[in-house]
Formats: structure tokens, C-alpha cells, sequence
């Protein structure tokens, strides 16, 4: 039954990261807000994103610019590591890895 559970998991995110889903209405809006300026390689508007006074939005912005992954998107990350935001530090480092 767990194994049934995690496929379906996997499944699920697989879904939503590959575009398999493009209406977002089942979504929390600021996470289906960064989905679609990564889908559209909206490296200006992931970074102003990063700077949303929401950590959770920024991290989400952050870790969207580390998949859309050309240079620009990795200056952003780099900029981001000078957040005041020790959270938002950690996921550029973990987004700077990707």
C-alpha cells in the first residue's frame, strides 16, 4: 500500500514538473505563478520573484531558475546568495548545484 502510495507521489510531480498539467486551477497561485514564468524561461521575472518578502515564494523562484539553468538564470542564483533570507541562501546553494 505505501509503495502504491509513493508511485502515485512520483506520479504527481512528474505530472506538474513536465507540463503535463498547463491549467494550474488546482494549484496554490504563487506556486503556479513561478511554474509558468519557468516554463517560459522568464529569467527577469523568476529574479523578481526572488525578491518577494514571502521566503516560500522566493525559494520557489529560485529553485525555478536553477532548472531553467542558462547564464542569466545563474546570475540571478548567484545574486540571490546575498539574500538576508538564510533560507533563501540555502536554496540558491542547493539551486546553484543544479
Amino acid at each position: 500500500m505505501i509503495g502504491i502510495a509513493c508511485v502515485l507521489a512520483i506520479v504527481t510531480v512528474w505530472w506538474y514538473t513536465t507540463g503535463q498539467n498547463d491549467d494550474y486551477t488546482d494549484m496554490d497561485p504563487d506556486h503556479a505563478r513561478i511554474l509558468k514564468l519557468e516554463r517560459a524561461g522568464d529569467v527577469p521575472g523568476l529574479a523578481a520573484e526572488v525578491a518577494n518578502t514571502e521566503s516560500r515564494v522566493a525559494r520557489l523562484a529560485v529553485a525555478a531558475l536553477g532548472r531553467v539553468a542558462t547564464a542569466p538564470a545563474v546570475e540571478q542564483i548567484v545574486a540571490a546568495t546575498s539574500d538576508s533570507r538564510s533560507d533563501v541562501r540555502s536554496a540558491t546553494a542547493l539551486a546553484y548545484s543544479t
